[in-house]
């Protein structure tokens, strides 16, 4: 909704026309956009004000649930009580530690609180890198910071809002390799890694969505092309395919590709479970799906010139004899660059599996996913085997 200079009247028109007279059905909506941020419109007396924002906030989600009661109504909120200091005047006290804050996010909550108002979600915007400060090797860890994100904005929740913090839902409606001037980096492969690790990282957290920015944006040159990074486009671009008409090979970029790899490992329905490397370089995570009786791995190799030699072994779960494989990464990268061989994700087999234990090389800079299924129990087998098919995940 369009909070600088929009008004609650406004924003109830649209859910008027979007969910009443199209029938569209959109569930979430968020007021505003980084409004702690100068970059943003915002007309009001003090802008960029988390004081007027949280004021306003009640009156667009009154006029806003007055039109559909079924939808959610967000916040934008950062992980800390300390950035954001628009108004050095307003001053909050977190009421668990007794310390004063003037952030965007400790100010905003207080007035919540003030106001008896409760968001339904909060949303959390997250860049790892500045322009011209990318690095191929910092943005392949960079993801692990998600946990902490979660964390943070929980316990803010919890200091500002008190027993009502425990309904409002974390998610993030943003989030890409950097925050402005996009180079090489965000159109190579590494940035297909890097999102696919962010997903697995994310899906240990609480978050309950990750918006890659964007869907199509448009290529930017003379950017950061430094020889430094990996990748061969000589220009970046936030969205996952270009706007050329008709599209070639190299107008999907590694991102799509990895979004194209991701549906096979994780959907809904399914549950997330420990996953574990004790090579740092191997990003590995896995969800379960117990009513098809499939088990999904993510690996990420993160060496941009090794094939690594993994020893894979499952614990509680009867692998089946065959598993579908599912990979993207160097050579399909180069068929889009020369037009030669396919830029797809590859699908291949892996057979003869037996036991707990197998072995597998993902190749260097790479996303794979295998998909396990378990094998069926063979008639007349004691029940030493600890097999949990039937159980309900905890």
């Amino acid at each position: 909704m369009n909070y600088g200079t929009g008004t609650p009247e406004e924003a109830a028109d649209w859910v008027r026309h979007s969910n009443l007279e199209q029938c569209y059905g959109f569930k979430y909506w968020e007021i505003g956009n980084e409004n702690y941020g100068s970059w943003e419109a915002d007309a009001n007396t003090r802008p960029w004000d988390p004081v007027t924002y949280a004021t306003r906030f009640a009156e667009y989600a009154r006029q806003m649930r007055a039109v559909d009661p079924s939808i959610k109504i967000g916040a934008v909120i950062q992980a800390s009580e300390d950035s954001d200091v628009t108004y050095h005047d307003e001053i909050v006290v977190n009421p668990r530690t007794g310390t004063s804050h003037s952030g965007w996010s400790a100010v905003m909550l207080a007035t919540f609180h003030q106001l008896g108002v409760t968001p339904d979600f909060v949303t959390y915007h997250r860049y790892e890198q500045g322009p011209g400060q990318e690095e191929d090797a910092f943005l392949l860890t960079a993801s692990r910071g998600w946990a902490g994100n979660a964390a943070a904005i929980r316990q803010l929740l919890s200091d500002y809002l008190g027993p009502k913090a425990k309904r409002v839902e974390i998610v993030s409606t943003e989030t890409n390799s950097v925050y402005g001037d996009p180079g090489k980096q965000t159109t190579s492969l590494v940035n297909g890694l890097f999102l696919a690790d962010s997903i697995g990282n994310i899906m240990k957290t609480e978050f309950n969505a990750l918006l890659w920015w964007n869907l199509r944006n448009g290529p930017s040159g003379g950017n950061n092309n430094s020889a430094s990074l990996f990748g061969w486009r000589r220009y970046g671009d936030y969205g996952i395919v270009n706007y050329a008409d008709p599209a070639g090979t190299a107008d999907r970029y590694p991102t799509f590709y990895v979004f194209k790899l991701l549906k096979s490992f994780a959907r809904g329905g399914e549950t997330v479970i420990d996953a574990t490397s004790d090579y740092d370089g191997l990003g590995v995570y896995a969800v379960r799906d117990l009513r098809k009786r499939t088990l999904s791995l993510l690996i990420i190799n993160k060496h941009p010139a090794q094939a690594v030699n993994a020893s894979v072994t499952i614990d509680g779960f009867r692998i089946g004899q065959t598993a579908d494989v599912f990979s993207y990464g160097i050579p399909q990268d180069e068929a889009a660059r020369t037009a030669v061989g396919s830029p797809d994700v590859a699908q291949t087999t892996l057979t003869s599996l037996t036991g707990p234990t197998f072995t597998f090389a993902p190749d260097s800079y790479s996303a794979t996913v295998i998909k396990l299924s378990q094998a069926r129990r063979v008639p007349g087998e004691g029940d030493e085997d600890n097999d949990t098919e039937d159980c309900a995940p905890n």
